[in-house]
């Protein structure tokens, strides 16, 4: 029997200019998910193909040096923590993973939404930020993959709001949101058919998500389930 049940549906959204033509595609990942044998839903399968640039928030294979780097100057305490929350965990590479990789194999070009050092610094800081809840994480992680294998965006909203403060989201999400949408409606202007891929808390909310945001820029976004 095929299995059905590590198909990772997530969230795919065409991008369309005011006479309804793509001009790109916005997918939503998981940076880890919890089934090694994962499999990637046809329609993500499908936008890919059809793009011409990929466009993440950090390009992690092009930096791995200074991310390496920038772990080790991590506060000790808060790298053991981390460690021992994970220690709990199966995690495995996510979805922006893969596909970069399929990126790499193709040739396509890769377009950063973040400069190395603000990417490290939003990270760094969220893993702090997060220790405090940290036993409950394992538990979390596994509600957040179960909402993106069934492409359910209440649940994970529900986590989000749960999960920061209006502080913490401006700090980690939104404000990262603003800046990167600058430069995802830059590469759809260019004509470059880009296949953007960022976590999936990254697009929604309900003025300061890339979907709002794009919106509010002119172009029509529309889920493709």
């Amino acid at each position: 029997m095929v299995r059905t049940d590590n198909i990772y549906n997530g969230f795919l959204y065409n991008i369309s200019n005011e006479r309804g033509k793509t001009k790109g595609f916005l997918a939503g990942s998981l940076h880890h998910v919890a089934d090694k044998k994962f499999k990637i839903s046809k329609n993500l399968k499908n936008a890919f193909k059809q793009s011409k640039t990929l466009a993440v928030e950090c390009d992690i294979v092009k930096h791995q040096e200074a991310l390496t780097r920038k772990v080790r100057m991590m506060d000790s305490q808060v790298l053991l923590k981390m460690a021992i929350t994970l220690s709990k965990m199966k995690v495995f590479e996510g979805i922006d993973q893969k596909f970069h990789k399929k990126a790499i194999k193709k040739g396509m070009p890769i377009k950063e939404l973040e400069k190395i050092d603000e990417h490290m610094n939003a990270v760094t800081n969220l893993i702090s930020h997060m220790q405090g809840g940290s036993e409950n994480t394992p538990e979390v992680f596994k509600t957040l993959n179960q909402a993106y294998k069934k492409g359910e965006k209440k649940v994970l909203m529900k986590v989000i709001e749960e999960g920061m403060s209006e502080l913490a989201k401006e700090k980690f999400l939104f404000g990262r949101n603003r800046n990167m949408a600058s430069k995802i409606d830059a590469l759809l202007n260019k004509d470059s058919m880009p296949f953007v891929v960022v976590g999936a808390a990254h697009l929604f909310g309900k003025d300061q998500g890339l979907v709002a945001l794009l919106r509010n820029q002119g172009w029509k976004v529309t889920r493709i389930k």
